[in-house]
């Protein structure tokens, strides 16, 4: 749909410094208790995007204001606008977690102050600090195990919000609804394939079907919804406290779905400036965090179609959570378990003694390749061959047949 002209010219009102100024000498005095009148405004536009169906608007306002005392003192205020009236949504959800224990401590939302209707705008006070996105793209040799366990501290406080205090009409994620939306994609999926559209229909039927019945069992759960390094807000790595911001797509959900956001985002905004092994310790040390327990300890079950499922604090999480190296560690359990399983079972295989894994340790850190050397001690078995590239592993058998490849022909060296 087409944005009227109006609604443009209303939103654009945003970088007008005059309707800025007079906006907040009415507003701010209910906010700051010394305000007296602005003496300047610094306007700097993030964000100015005016479309054909839509307008969105970020912008920084550095504030010096007289007090009553005369002094000058500043204030550093963002506000965010959407043509679609999102922003209001934001500015009710910032304000109930504001209201209920936000506002103060290590894990915190940024303060919320005004919305303003015509404009569809959410003035907000800037929250101190830069972003996680930030600090690990500027320097990448950063140790970032603190901010993991700050980032975890802050995700677990909203997951544990009895939502029955607060005082609002929480919204509830819903896959059917998600942007873009289902309906769309599928439509278009069955225009140029029919197979594969009804294929699809069916994973996202079954994905809402399972999503619904998990939330039923355990509950209303407040969850982020767009959990990633750019809305995490810290004043170094070495910090005891965070501030969150952007809160349109907080709603009544799935958590898993926060940790899986997060991994994801990290992975794919790190990629670049952090080695795989480090990205992978990175997310390793984010769930452990979570769930209060190491990798080793979190338990894992096969359904019905032999796939393992993974079980932490009691609840079921989906293998793609998982780093790099956790994915290959469940990968490893399985073959091994699922070998000895069908050992039990079939007495007359005459390969009980033997086995041979593929790359069985990518992406492992040094004390779970220890743990690989005990567990194939445990297993006593005949032989084991190993096809690998850690050079750790050669320390654990005892012959080593190395081959290399040249022109696309490989041969033992």
């Amino acid at each position: 749909m087409k944005l009227s002209e109006k609604t443009k010219q209303r939103i654009s009102k945003l970088v007008e410094k005059d309707f800025v100024i007079n906006t907040l000498n009415e507003r701010l005095p209910k906010y700051y208790k010394d305000f007296k009148t602005i003496k300047s405004v610094k306007l700097d536009p993030f964000k100015r995007h005016l479309g054909v169906t839509s307008a969105v608007f970020v912008v920084e306002y550095k504030i010096k204001y007289i007090n009553l005392e005369g002094k000058i003192k500043d204030i550093d205020i963002f506000v965010s606008a959407h043509s679609d009236g999102s922003r209001k949504g934001a500015y009710q959800k910032t304000k109930a977690l504001y209201n209920h224990g936000f506002d103060k401590g290590n894990y915190r939302v940024t303060k919320p102050l005004f919305f303003l209707a015509e404009q569809k705008a959410f003035f907000y006070v800037s929250s101190p600090g830069r972003s996680f996105f930030n600090f690990f793209t500027q320097d990448t040799s950063s140790d970032l195990e603190n901010s993991m366990e700050l980032i975890t501290g802050w995700i677990k406080k909203l997951h544990k919000i009895d939502i029955k205090t607060v005082d609002f009409k929480w919204p509830s994620f819903d896959i059917l609804k998600m942007v873009p939306a289902p309906a769309s994609f599928i439509k278009d999926f069955k225009d140029s394939d029919p197979q594969l559209g009804a294929n699809i229909e069916k994973l996202v039927n079954d994905l809402s079907r399972m999503d619904r019945k998990f939330r039923k069992d355990i509950g209303n759960i407040l969850i982020y919804g767009d959990f990633h390094p750019e809305n995490i807000i810290m004043q170094s790595l070495e910090a005891k406290e965070i501030e969150m911001i952007d809160f349109t797509d907080i709603a009544l959900g799935d958590p898993m779905m926060d940790l899986g956001t997060f991994i994801q985002q990290f992975d794919f905004m790190g990629h670049n400036f952090i080695s795989r092994q480090d990205i992978d310790k990175y997310k390793q040390s984010f769930v452990e965090a979570y769930f209060d327990q190491k990798f080793e300890d979190i338990d894992i079950k096969l359904n019905q179609e032999f796939s393992p499922i993974l079980i932490q604090n009691g609840y079921e999480t989906d293998i793609n959570n998982l780093s790099g190296g956790e994915k290959t560690s469940v990968a490893l359990a399985y073959r091994l378990a699922l070998n000895k399983v069908i050992n039990n079972m079939i007495k007359t295989i005459k390969s009980k003694d033997f086995i041979i894994l593929d790359e069985p340790t990518d992406g492992f850190s040094t004390d779970m390749l220890d743990k690989v050397r005990d567990i194939l001690e445990q297993m006593d078995m005949k032989q084991v061959i190993i096809v690998s590239h850690e050079p750790k592993l050669e320390s654990m058998v005892e012959n080593v047949i190395r081959i290399s490849k040249d022109d696309h022909v490989s041969s033992v060296v």
